[in-house]
């Protein structure tokens, strides 16, 4: 069914003109006085009696002005008739602040739960403090569910005029409200990267990066590899350009986060070079991290210790040998594929299995070369056998963090997905037969603990919580994997190991 139009347009009733009238009257641009923390739009007792009489209005768009959006602001206030909490930033977040307080372009790195989001509605309050006419602030997170998470933080701590603006939002409300007929109304906005994207990159909006004092990136860590932040802060520098790098009417950039991460490098200067173009990809003036206040920064922040476990791998280890061997035999099919005519690269795996390369070879590679066929029957063949492949390679991935069993049961479950064709080629055949030969061998392998021996790092771990357990019975414990699938083979173990 065709979805109705984003902008809805109702006769308008003199009840509703009345009521929004009301309302519209009572709205002002100006602040009560010079601290942003008493900003208030109207006089709330007076207030709360006329919208409690007044009509809800029965239209959501207007191409004048936006009145809708104005009489939602005064229920806003009316029901938010609170007064803002009190905060005072700790020594070492006033450290943080003060470059940003000082107007520069900067990434600020603390530690998770060092309070970055006080910091950054402390710098919101400087500029609130100094609006400049017309200018708003933009604070810009990644996902979704960030955006109500930080703005209600925003609201606790300052009564300014809010607006957020998510895909989420947009699709709760009747209508899609463009950033154009919200701008007058609202002094902070709390946007996902996308939505404040569309808005600049829109013809039709009169959107653009001067409309703000302030841009405030949250996890500014995501800038790069084409990430909406990445394309902001390109158009920021792209006009900074066309400027001839005049910045004095564009907005104070700052970022947030708790880590940049040094990149794919392994080395001193590598890294502190890879710290020097995210600077320079956030055109900011300065790193910034606690120095002075690093004592008051560990009173109040938790820093867990870390120690790396070593563990030896299987003492005996005859399932392993056994995926090996079956991806060896696998292996053996591809010449006659026709594959090796295209690319011989593609009949030559590499010789270890069960890691990232041999994943590589895999999906780079054998699929690569698999599209060159011509012949149909050979593609699907070697689109076959790429498939089992993969599965015992990820089978051998899970072997070794997990049990020979989930292993297995793994390679079963995958294998039980392939769809049921009544025509398979000879060499399909051939190499299906080939696990149906060697499947109850692996089977008696996986149960044998003497053919196969625990996997340490299972045993290790369950000594960990033991012990832990023991010496703190209301312990909590987080285990991080890599995937679903290891997820619950962790599950599974855990539930059959009677100590835990």
């Amino acid at each position: 069914m065709e979805q109705p139009p984003s902008i809805s347009l109702y006769e308008r009733t003199e009840d509703d003109t009345s009521a929004l009238g009301d309302g519209i009257a009572k709205l002002s641009l100006d602040q009560i006085d010079d601290h942003p923390t008493e900003v208030s739009l109207f006089d709330e007792e007076e207030e709360e009696e006329k919208v409690s009489e007044s009509k809800t209005s029965k239209y959501a768009y207007s191409e004048n002005a936006n009145l809708a959006e104005e009489n939602d602001l005064l229920k806003k206030q009316k029901k938010k008739h609170v007064d803002p909490k009190k905060f005072e930033l700790r020594p070492y977040q006033q450290e943080l602040a003060e470059r940003a307080l000082r107007g520069d372009n900067c990434v600020i790195i603390a530690p998770t739960g060092s309070g970055k989001t006080h910091v950054a509605i402390r710098i919101i309050q400087h500029h609130l403090e100094k609006l400049e006419r017309g200018k708003k602030i933009v604070f810009i997170v990644d996902k979704n569910n960030l955006a109500n998470q930080q703005s209600e933080r925003i609201e606790e701590y300052l009564k300014c005029r809010l607006k957020v603006i998510s895909g989420d939002i947009q699709r709760e409300v009747e209508c899609v409200q463009d950033w154009d007929s919200l701008l007058p109304h609202y002094d902070v906005f709390v946007s996902t990267a996308q939505m404040l994207l569309n808005a600049i990159n829109d013809p039709e909006q009169n959107v653009c990066l001067e409309s703000f004092c302030l841009i405030i990136f949250d996890e500014c860590h995501h800038c790069g590899r084409k990430h909406p932040f990445q394309r902001i802060v390109d158009k920021y520098v792209d006009t900074r350009l066309d400027r001839n790098g005049d910045k004095s009417r564009l907005p104070q950039v700052v970022g947030f986060t708790a880590s940049l991460g040094v990149g794919k490098v392994n080395a001193l200067d590598n890294a502190v070079e890879h710290l020097k173009t995210f600077l320079a990809i956030m055109d900011a003036d300065c790193l910034v991290t606690v120095q002075r206040n690093k004592q008051d920064l560990a009173t109040h922040v938790n820093n867990p210790k870390q120690y790396i476990v070593s563990v030896p791998g299987r003492r005996i280890d005859d399932f392993g040998t056994r995926i090996k061997i079956l991806m060896s035999r696998t292996e053996d099919y591809l010449v006659y594929t026709g594959v090796g005519t295209v690319d011989r690269i593609a009949i030559r795996p590499p010789s270890i299995k069960g890691d990232i390369q041999y994943t590589s070879w895999l999906e780079g590679t054998l699929r690569k070369a698999q599209a060159k066929l011509q012949d149909p029957d050979m593609a699907r063949t070697l689109f076959t056998i790429r498939q089992l492949l993969e599965i015992y390679n990820n089978a051998l991935i899970h072997y070794t963090h997990a049990r020979a069993i989930d292993a297995l049961n793994f390679i079963k479950d995958e294998v039980e997905k392939f769809p049921n064709i009544s025509k398979y080629t000879e060499i399909e055949r051939k190499v299906k037969s080939v696990l149906e030969d060697e499947y109850m061998t692996l089977e008696a392998s996986a149960l044998d603990h003497g053919r196969t021996s625990e996997n340490p790092l299972l045993e290790k771990l369950k000594e960990i919580i033991i012990s832990t357990y023991a010496e703190e019975p209301n312990m909590r414990a987080i285990v991080f994997v890599r995937t679903r699938i290891m997820t619950e083979c962790l599950v599974n173990w855990m539930e059959d190991t009677e100590e835990l």
